[in-house]
């Protein structure tokens, strides 16, 4: 029997095409660290400026400023064992480092253990420690957009470089349970696929060689090692440190050199900054000279600058290449912003030894190369002896459309398990796939060459499959794999007339 009851003209509509979808967001980090004010919660930041307003500003150090050589010395107590100009907290910087290397939209897991110390706290009393690092990891598995993971501030928990004696299992500790997650989130239900980037701390002997046999112990585990990478050396950034003035005490005097307006003549004048004996506070000259006051701030801003690991500012190199390029591109040979120059230079021969070391194990480093700034200088994981997943473009773009082909078949679940699902499936898929071999992500001059999709009874499942309410698809792709070595040979040529 007809539907219609009612003579006239009818008109339907039916779909041309297939489903199609697109690669989700694949630069989305989730920081794990201390913060001046938190809740509890896991939350997105957009910008600097929301991390404040949501969970506050740096911490403010305190410390000492030499009038006589215009030097600046943090307080220990403020201060990271690993650099003098470095904090003991200092995710704010990390964050502020990621985001002006353009990182975008990222999440923020504060530790609820310890805050960010307030001036008014005790700084002495302020701990970090890996149970508090290990508590926020297990929260993850209900953040479902994040891609990255990472804890910056985690390398506090290692040794002095030089201190080979030294307890390395909290710092290792971390390690491994970051990798860990980046593991277990690719076979979780409803969260995306991670990558841990890790910072790697090395030791140092009397020497001054370093190695990395601690940082190796916490990767051994193979399963875990395509799921991270790890970035050497720490930065020196073009970020002024924030300082708690009425903590900063001035001292010393200064020599000033007075060159004589109409004459080529010079003297000396000393000129003495304190009075008395009672100490002399910054914040103090901005009533009792003003002059002084500007002048030394225009110094501190000149030669304090914080000391950073890499981690954070190479995820945001990652958002970056991806935003430009896509996630099929080696997040490399790409220049690091806000970074002045690498805390230590890496040579070829030293470099030789990180990224293709015996263990697989490779590290990626951060380079100065004349006229072309400082260059991420490396794009493997930590499981670099697998053809597999050497690279980090490859690990990241199987993840990528591991993730959204997963999202994207949840509406097919309990459908009927026949050919007409079955060739939607196919279809929806061979749209992102064909769409990415046409940008150059998967290599082949046909679509063939570049992928292949099978679904089906015979093919992909058996009737017992059927049965048990299996659906099952394999996808095969031919990624793009970055040129990491480019060799000429040249030769001379017979003249021939």
């Amino acid at each position: 029997m007809s539907q219609y009851k009612t003579p006239g003209v009818y008109v339907k509509e039916k779909s041309a095409f297939g489903l199609s979808i697109g690669l989700d967001s694949t630069a989305v980090p989730v920081f794990i660290g201390y913060t001046q004010k938190n809740n509890g919660e896991i939350i997105a930041v957009n910008n600097l400026s929301e991390f404040t307003e949501m969970f506050g500003g740096p911490l403010l150090v305190s410390g000492t400023y030499a009038e006589n050589d215009s030097s600046f010395k943090m307080n220990q107590d403020y201060s990271s064992k690993h650099s003098q100009l470095l904090p003991k907290f200092f995710l704010y910087y990390a964050i502020e480092h990621y985001f002006s290397n353009g990182g975008g939209k990222c999440y923020i897991a504060s530790i609820n253990e310890q805050k960010v110390p307030l001036p008014e706290d005790d700084i002495n009393t302020a701990v970090i420690n890996k149970d508090h690092f290990n508590k926020v990891l297990e929260k993850l598995d209900t953040l479902e957009e994040a891609t990255l993971v990472l804890a910056p501030e985690a390398i506090q928990l290692a040794p002095l470089a030089t201190d080979t004696a030294g307890s390395w299992d909290d710092y290792k500790g971390v390690c491994s349970k970051l990798l860990q997650e980046g593991h277990d989130s690719a076979g979780r239900n409803g969260t995306r696929s991670r990558l841990a980037v890790l910072d790697a701390m090395p030791e140092e002997s009397a020497t001054g060689s370093i190695s990395f046999t601690n940082f190796e112990a916490a990767i051994s585990q193979n399963e875990h090692r395509s799921y991270g990478t790890a970035y050497y050396p720490f930065l020196k950034t073009n970020i002024p440190l924030a300082l708690d003035e009425s903590k900063v005490e001035v001292t010393d005097t200064h020599t000033l050199s007075i060159v004589e307006n109409n004459s080529h003549a010079s003297h000396l004048e000393t000129e003495t900054l304190i009075s008395s004996t009672d100490p002399v506070y910054l914040d103090s000259l901005k009533t009792t000279n003003p002059a002084k006051y500007a002048k030394i701030r225009q110094s501190l801003g000149q030669q304090v600058r914080i000391v950073l690991p890499p981690s954070a500012a190479v995820v945001g190199v990652y958002a970056r290449t991806d935003a430009s390029r896509g996630v099929w591109k080696a997040p490399a040979n790409t220049p690091l912003l806000d970074v002045s120059e690498p805390v230590r230079v890496v040579t070829d021969s030293a470099q030789e030894k990180l990224n293709a070391p015996n263990s697989g194990k490779a590290i990626n480093v951060i380079r100065s190369f004349t006229g072309k700034g400082i260059l991420v200088w490396g794009a493997r994981t930590l499981n670099a002896d697998s053809l597999d997943w050497r690279y980090i473009n490859v690990r990241r773009l199987f993840l990528a459309v591991e993730d959204t082909c997963r999202s994207a078949a949840h509406q097919f679940v309990f459908e009927p398990n026949d050919q007409v699902t079955w060739l939607k499936v196919k279809a929806m898929i061979d749209s992102l796939l064909n769409k990415m071999w046409k940008q150059g992500a998967l290599v082949g001059l046909t679509q063939d060459e570049a992928y292949q999709i099978s679904i089906g009874l015979g093919s992909t499942m058996t009737g017992n499959d059927i049965l048990e309410g299996m659906m099952k698809i394999t996808v095969k792709m031919a990624p793009s794999r970055p040129a990491e070595f480019i060799e000429f040979t040249f030769t001379q040529m017979m003249q021939t007339s």
